[in-house]
């Protein structure tokens, strides 16, 4: 258990994509999920002051998932108010852009484009949607058919998510010394399924 703003992230090296096998290489702390389904369970903490903290576990981790995204791909980020959604978006997206990209949350557009020397990237944050179908008539389909797309508050889609895609859900915690402890949760479906990710420190 990390206890400071130092991350648990730089010891994972790399994990496996797979729902039916929790096998994880180079792994220097497995947590496994009780019921099976999720392979890659990152757990840090950080003190309230430190909010360094998960700017750079979300760094991290934009960089390995951004390396494996592919066209007709979406990356859905769920979790609450303030969890860091948009943080790890905007990881994301430099990292298939460039590092000094100016990446506006879009609460209010819903959605940006991006062009990267690779892949094209929608950023979209449906929070203000109140149906799925208004996901599509502002664009996700032709997204997804141009590049791929980060999709914040995806429960808006009810069952219309995109069947190729990584779940990650932000969940906050109390930690122990009252500050904050956060756990990124990843969820393959369809084509990421059994893909690698690999951390870089």
């Amino acid at each position: 258990v990390v206890t400071g703003p130092t991350v648990i992230l730089p010891l994972l090296r790399q994990a496996r994509l797979n729902k039916d096998s929790a096998a994880l290489l180079k792994w220097e702390g497995i947590v496994n999920d009780p019921v099976g389904v999720l392979l890659a369970v990152l757990t840090f903490q950080y003190f309230t002051l430190a909010d360094s903290g998960w700017a750079q576990v979300a760094q991290g981790m934009g960089a390995a998932i951004a390396a494996e995204l592919k066209a007709h791909e979406a990356v859905c980020l769920t979790g609450p108010l303030g969890a860091g959604k948009s943080t790890l978006a905007r990881a994301l997206v430099r990292a298939l852009t460039t590092p000094g990209e100016d990446v506006p949350s879009p609460t209010f557009t819903i959605v940006q484009f991006y062009e990267g020397p690779r892949l094209k990237v929608a950023h979209f944050d449906l929070y203000r949607l109140s149906s799925p179908d208004e996901a599509y008539e502002i664009g996700l389909d032709e997204a997804l058919d141009d590049g791929a797309a980060v999709i914040e508050w995806p429960e808006r889609l009810e069952g219309h998510l995109p069947p190729d895609r990584l779940d990650v859900e932000i969940v906050v915690d109390e930690s122990p010394d009252g500050g904050d402890a956060r756990r990124a949760r990843l969820v393959p479906a369809g084509a990421w399924e059994g893909r690698g990710l690999e951390f870089r420190s």
